[in-house]
């Protein structure tokens, strides 16, 4: 036992990026794909990033250049040499890939680009309530042979000192950019791994009487197909067989099985895989090259058939439920905009639950901070405590505590979600759904005063939720009892119901320690050991 003052003092080295160890005298090797993994369609997730760069002036004009800050998977920064305002995707690409060591290969970089972001519909930017007020250049890129979760990269647009090297014309409205993910992101475990066999899914859109979407759905699936998914789908809440969930059962191919319906508390979370190989998908992932039919003059490259890309674009998150009034899975998101009916998808399912962490606080966003990290609280007014301010860290308002289900801390994987299934959820939640992971909660020393949107009214939170990324939604304070709700992502066990396909020496090797460098087990070569040689008989 040890008990003076510093007993719960320590000290240790904290590692430069590429190094590890207690004394960081250690090399750390190149991660990679596992070769060996085999998604049955071909899809794998990276990380995908939108950036804006805009002003809110249509005369203004954007004038100079700047440069992309790229992080790597051990998370050192890398700067681009300066990029043109108005430089096209071949600029772009060229600029990320002669970041040196190799650190984004070339010809790897896939691009996406609106010349004219202002004719972009609201619908189709995820932070847009409505009338889009920026002027400006929007640009996607996806980063297919960088494996793993990458850290959110930044536009720096002070290139020389304190001197801003990128303008506007215009000093009343200043160069505004944003970075944001939007629904695809990197990631090291499959989580989703699972495929329905035999249920290939369609996304169908309700339309109410005045034209408004109320929610979407899996159309036109056969009686087999419905109780296949639905033994797929099988528990929602972690706990078998609870009426929180609406439990069912069934039976197919001479097996009985049980199953949960979901609700808004806890939903089902899916993966969908586009299986249609086609030059129209309109969205931030597609093949070919086009002008959007939806406006801003988007011309796209991500998925030409090269070796260096995957056969098919990663796979989407879908929050649903069942609902036995009307015999439908309905989704919460809006993915069905982006594609034709026809279309159809593999699903993957997870033994992963989702859990709503409390119906009685709303999660908002800061209306002056478009695609923050922040999020912010704010309690209902159907609170029954008025001093309540509509926490829900753990290290305040533990569960069951003012109507919480669940608390929020760190490390915890997020979502955010409309679940009321109206003309509003629509607008708010976004087309695809991004799961963050929390890196703090922070209890607000003083109130934070937002204006509601209902009543004009102020409206106080007491929670800033910082996220790893960007969110990809505009979740304005309300004074009614909708609004959006915060979600936590449990996984499944690992490595029981994950399997880690991203991983050092792409689990195919061992690491020299010594030198950084893979030794790549029999079969397997590169320098992340990914490669696989051919079987020769």
């Amino acid at each position: 036992m040890y008990e003076l003052w510093d007993k719960d003092a320590s000290q240790g080295c904290i590692c430069d990026p590429g190094y590890t160890g207690p004394i960081c005298e250690q090399r750390v090797c190149k991660v990679g794909y596992d070769p060996i993994y085999f998604d049955p369609v071909g899809s794998r997730r990276f990380s995908n990033w939108s950036f804006v760069i805009s002003t809110e002036s249509p005369s203004a004009m954007i004038i100079g250049n700047y440069s992309m800050i790229f992080y790597d998977y051990s998370g050192e920064d890398w700067m681009t040499r300066p990029i043109n305002y108005g430089a096209y995707c071949h600029d772009i690409t060229q600029a990320l890939e002669s970041i040196p060591n190799s650190v984004i290969a070339h010809g790897s970089v896939r691009c996406l680009q609106w010349r004219d972001y202002n004719k972009i519909s609201p619908v189709d930017e995820p932070a847009l309530l409505g009338t889009n007020p920026f002027f400006g250049i929007k640009t996607t890129l996806a980063f297919p042979r960088n494996p793993g979760i990458l850290r959110q990269p930044k536009i720096s647009i002070f290139l020389d000192g304190k001197r801003p090297t990128l303008y506007s014309t215009d000093s009343a409205a200043p160069v505004r950019s944003f970075v944001y993910p939007d629904g695809f992101t990197g990631e090291e475990f499959e989580y989703f791994s699972e495929r329905c066999v035999d249920v290939d899914v369609s996304v169908a859109t309700f339309v109410q009487a005045d034209g408004s979407i109320a929610y979407q759905y899996f159309s036109d699936l056969t009686p087999l197909e419905f109780r296949l998914l639905a033994q797929c789908l099988g528990d929602a809440d972690g706990v078998d067989g609870t009426p929180e969930s609406e439990s069912g059962s069934g039976r197919v191919r001479g097996i009985d099985f049980s199953w949960d319906f979901g609700t808004i508390y806890n939903p089902h979370l899916v993966r969908l895989v586009d299986l249609t190989v086609s030059d129209s998908i309109v969205t931030d992932l597609c093949n070919g090259t086009m002008n959007s039919v939806r406006g801003g003059g988007m011309t796209c490259s991500l998925f030409p058939t090269t070796s260096l890309s995957v056969a098919r674009p990663p796979g989407f998150f879908v929050p649903l439920f069942f609902d036995p009034s009307d015999k439908r899975f309905k989704i919460f998101t809006r993915p069905g905009l982006d594609y034709n009916p026809s279309t159809t998808f593999a699903l993957f399912t997870t033994s992963g639950t989702a859990q709503m962490v409390s119906d009685f606080v709303n999660v908002i966003t800061d209306p002056q901070q478009l695609y923050s990290q922040s999020l912010f609280t704010v309690p209902l007014n159907s609170s029954a405590d008025l001093s309540y301010f509509g926490n829900i860290d753990c290290e305040t308002n533990q569960p069951n505590t003012n109507g919480a289900l669940d608390c929020i801390e760190k490390g915890d994987r997020l979502f955010v979600l409309d679940p009321h299934l109206n003309v509003h959820a629509m607008g708010a939640n976004p087309k695809y759904l991004n799961i963050y992971t929390v890196e703090s909660v922070t209890v607000l020393p003083y109130a934070r005063t937002f204006s509601s949107l209902d009543s004009g009214a102020k409206v106080e939170s007491r929670n800033r939720i910082t996220l790893d990324m960007s969110v990809n939604v505009a979740l304005p304070a309300g004074s009614s009892v909708l609004g959006a709700r915060a979600y936590i992502f449990r996984p499944p066990t690992v490595p029981v119901g994950g399997f880690r396909y991203v991983s050092t020496c792409s689990n195919r090797g061992m690491c020299d320690a010594e030198s950084g460098l893979c030794e790549c087990f029999s079969g397997f070569y590169g320098d992340d050991c990914s490669l696989q040689h051919n079987v020769v008989q």
